[in-house]
């Protein structure tokens, strides 16, 4: 019975570390997209640096998801949100250097170009390492329910995203994207203490 309810948690943690992960992708165009233009930065370049992490993340979910099977699923999953969090962080950083006219718009745009990439790679495990953590701790039966919930989390933090940065930007344009941050840090500290860390038999296999 304990071992289900423990199942059951760390389950609820992924689940939630997915939702953190959606949010921030919304939470990034609702704060972003309207201060792109007061530090200097074009349509074009704001494109661009919405753009530039997608396609990093695409290419890394790969390598990530070949990596979970050496290393486990949850150190993955974990390395992926303190990622995010942390490059959030930095990200809106950056912002607040181009809001106080440090950086000229180039230089800016060169910078916040670097921690989109970088960011991108690093984040590109989560949601790969999530859909290998629920493929392997759930039986034939509610794989299809656990898949589902996948898709859920993220659609649940895509509406999120939009309502938090609406409700606390009142507090400063850029508060909303640190909560943000600070949310999936949480996130990776709950991630690393309650998901089971689990290395499939496939690696020894590949090895």
């Amino acid at each position: 019975m304990e071992n289900k309810q423990q199942l059951g948690l760390d389950k609820a943690v992924l689940i939630i570390g997915l939702v953190i992960y959606g949010t921030g992708f919304s939470l990034l165009y609702v704060i972003f997209a309207p201060l792109s233009r007061e530090i200097g930065l074009s349509i074009n370049q704001f494109g661009i640096l919405i753009a530039i992490s997608n396609v990093a993340l695409v290419f890394s979910s790969y390598y990530w998801g070949k990596k979970s099977q050496k290393i486990g699923r949850k150190k993955v999953f974990v390395i992926g949100l303190l990622s995010y969090g942390f490059a959030f962080i930095i990200f809106t950083f950056g912002i607040q250097i181009g809001l106080w006219g440090i950086l000229s718009p180039l230089t800016l745009f060169m910078l916040l170009l670097v921690i989109r990439i970088i960011y991108g790679i690093l984040i590109g495990g989560i949601q790969p390492a999530a859909v290998a953590y629920m493929s392997d701790s759930t039986d034939s039966s509610n794989r299809t329910k656990a898949m589902a919930l996948i898709g859920m989390a993220s659609g649940i933090g895509t509406m999120i995203g939009p309502v938090m940065g609406g409700s606390l930007s009142f507090i400063h344009p850029l508060f909303p994207m640190y909560c943000g941050a600070g949310i999936a840090l949480i996130g990776a500290i709950l991630a690393q203490k309650y998901l089971i860390h689990s290395v499939p038999e496939i690696s020894n296999e590949s090895k």
